[in-house]
């Protein structure tokens, strides 16, 4: 059932202690029997979408570029960003993926050749 939501996107960076609203706005909600779908277009055009389940899920980003994150709490999971430059690899290991009410939180951390790049902390409210 499609329903559309007021949505808050917090991202904090872990490594960097930075913490940032990437959006406010207008989203639509899906939820089916295990998973739930939330999409919503950014201010510079970009389509977003996320899929949540229980233990694993994906964040999709496409414009110009885009970016491809799976979520898996049991295992290491490919992630990509393709740019006009190129494609950049890297490997997701899913720390925490909590659905609550009306907030999601993803702990995760970003790695190439087994090396933490970044450590992330990504906080939905609607």
């Amino acid at each position: 059932m499609n329903s559309e939501i007021r949505l808050k996107v917090v991202q904090e960076d872990l490594m960097q202690n930075t913490k940032e609203t990437i959006f406010l706005g207008k989203a639509i909600k899906n939820i089916r029997e295990l998973e739930t779908t939330i999409t919503y277009k950014e201010l510079g055009g970009h389509d977003v979408q996320l899929i949540i389940s229980k233990d694993s899920g994906s964040l999709s980003r496409k414009h110009q570029e885009e970016t491809m994150i799976n979520f898996d709490i049991n295992q290491v999971v490919s992630a990509y960003v393709k740019t006009q430059a190129g494609l950049l690899l890297m490997e997701v290991k899913t720390e925490d993926i909590v659905v609550e009410n009306d907030q999601l939180l993803i702990a995760y951390k970003l790695l190439q050749e087994q090396n933490v790049i970044g450590s992330f902390l990504l906080k939905m409210e609607w």
